[in-house]
């Protein structure tokens, strides 16, 4: 058994996510506005800026009631931190504890950006949108042990090396669309349709033993792997949405299509079926098998209800119901999405937004997770800033990465990811 060094944990984990498989399926990135995501990313109700031509895109004339037109940018900060314990049992071979032997935090940052205009009835718009995240970073200190004669100084528990497993490189894509208004009466009808086309993918690996002795009996036995290719993945998806407002009550119905990313070069990963998980590695866990890109995107329907009061118009509560389909692929399972948002619009003109998410798995083998939303924002003169932050955590168990000879998949660490997103949206109305 591999020997690890217990340490304790000082600092508080501000992130928690399922970043571990990132590089074989890709996280999906789905940000949508600063306002919709504080308000529990009911982006297709409550969504205010490019990024509905994605979401919703027959929201987008809602945009731009008081001004023909706008620029908006947006920087997304993901922060993830994936905690691994060890079981720990007793002199009776009982369950004792899990024991904390590694600790990884990362940062990375998404930009997306646009334009809408109002033409008429008609609204046009453009978009730079982040879809996927394949980014994931490990590194984990492997210690060995000596036996040290009574009276001599030295470590009894020396740096043997290092295991590392790198990846990076995101998904995006550009967007065009329109959307079209009808108002008759108190009501309003609202179609809109979008295409979004994706973008060339550069996508960095790197998994390695990193020995810093020559001679070692901690560290795993593979055979080092990097790469650096980038990948031509111009692949079309259209969204459709359509929306009706009555007095208080908007509802709205949007879809997506589903999109399947496989480059030539594809070598896929190892999916161990008696398990129910995915690995990086060969049968001989001695070889990186994955190369490539393999993405895909459900198919996504949503249905949304949100409510503003016409005597208290401060007030807004969006719903949203999404259900994701995956019809190309045996490894997920269909899920549900469930979103609830809260916006009240202070009499100082402070938006106080929160909201809360319940996401079904896609996969036997992971948890369902739960999200916490918070933003506000404000305006100088024609310029208009909005924040907002989230944060989830959950719990699931997976081998280690880096197996010795003598391991097996019989003890799984127990992994607790965390994410902690911040994200920031800038628009600029143009008169």
């Amino acid at each position: 058994m591999r020997f690890k060094i217990f340490f304790t944990i000082i600092f508080l984990n501000l992130t928690l996510a399922q970043a571990l498989l990132n590089r074989a399926i890709g996280e999906e990135l789905t940000y949508g506005s600063v306002r919709s995501f504080a308000m529990g990313s009911t982006h297709a109700t409550s969504g205010n800026n490019s990024s509905l031509l994605r979401f919703n895109p027959s929201l987008l004339g809602t945009t731009l009631i008081n001004n023909p037109s706008f620029i908006d940018i947006q920087i997304n900060l993901n922060s993830i931190s994936e905690r691994r314990s060890i079981l720990v049992k007793d002199y009776f071979g009982d369950f004792l504890t899990y024991a904390d032997y590694l600790n990884n935090v990362n940062m990375y940052n998404f930009f997306q950006g646009g334009f809408l205009s109002k033409v008429g009835n008609f609204t046009l718009g453009a978009a730079y949108l982040p879809i996927a995240s394949f980014n994931y970073d490990y590194s984990e200190e492997v210690r060995g042990s000596a036996d040290i004669e009574d009276g001599e100084v030295g470590l009894k528990d020396p740096l043997e090396g290092f295991h590392q497993f790198n990846s990076s490189g995101t998904l995006n894509s550009i967007s065009f669309g329109l959307s079209y208004t009808k108002i008759k009466k108190s009501s309003e009808f609202h179609f809109g349709l979008s295409f979004n086309q994706t973008l060339d993918t550069e996508i960095k690996d790197v998994f390695r033993v990193d020995t810093l002795r020559s001679e070692f009996e901690n560290l795993a036995l593979i055979n080092n792997y990097s790469s650096n290719n980038t990948y031509g993945t111009k692949d079309v998806f259209l969204n459709f949405g359509i929306s009706f407002l009555k007095d208080d009550y908007l509802l709205t119905c949007s879809t997506e299509q589903d999109l399947l990313i496989q480059t030539a070069n594809f070598n896929s990963f190892n999916f161990i079926d008696s398990l129910g998980i995915i690995s990086y590695l060969d049968e001989t866990n001695t070889n990186f098998i994955l190369d490539g890109i393999n993405f895909y995107k459900p198919a996504r329907y949503n249905l949304g209800l949100s409510y503003n009061p016409i005597d208290n118009s401060s007030l807004t509560i969006s719903s949203e119901i999404e259900y994701n389909q995956f019809n190309e692929t045996t490894f997920f399972k269909d899920s549900k999405t469930f979103k609830f948002g809260f916006e009240y619009i202070l009499p100082s003109n402070v938006p106080i937004r929160t909201g809360i998410i319940y996401k079904e798995s896609f996969m036997e083998t992971l948890p369902d997770q739960s999200i916490i939303s918070a933003g506000s924002g404000g305006s100088y003169g024609q310029l208009h800033y909005d924040y907002a932050i989230s944060y989830t955590f959950f719990d699931y168990f997976y081998p280690d990465l880096f197996l010795l000879d003598s391991d097996s998949y019989t003890n799984f660490d127990q992994i607790t990811d965390s994410k902690f997103n911040f994200t920031l949206g800038l628009k600029y109305l143009l008169k």
